[in-house]
């Protein structure tokens, strides 16, 4: 674009709805990628939308969702300390973030 390299992404808005919802709960999944050894964070999705630049949004629903996004929720930042030091990774005990969709 303009002489310069970008990633084009395109996401199913309704997975990344999604995401958010499970991240403001402090609820991620960790999918697997052939490519990505480490897996993918299913608030990945919501990163790009906080942080991407966005090239078309006709609708506006881009734009809402950017809005609400670019602040990281707290539960996500708790659950992810707990897990590293690993303890419960969800307050409730029950096991978080340790599977697909």
């Amino acid at each position: 674009m303009d002489g310069h390299r970008v990633d084009r992404l395109c996401r199913d808005l309704d997975r990344v709805r999604r995401g958010w919802a499970d991240c403001q709960e402090g609820r991620f999944e960790v999918g697997t990628r052939p490519a990505r050894p480490l897996g993918v964070y299913s608030h990945t999705y919501v990163g790009e939308a906080a942080v991407g630049r966005v090239l078309a949004d006709t609708g506006g629903e881009l734009r809402i969702l950017r809005e609400r996004t670019r602040r990281h929720p707290e539960p996500p930042r708790s659950t992810h300390r707990r897990r590293a030091a690993g303890g419960p990774v969800h307050p409730g005990g029950r096991p978080q973030g340790s599977g697909t969709r």
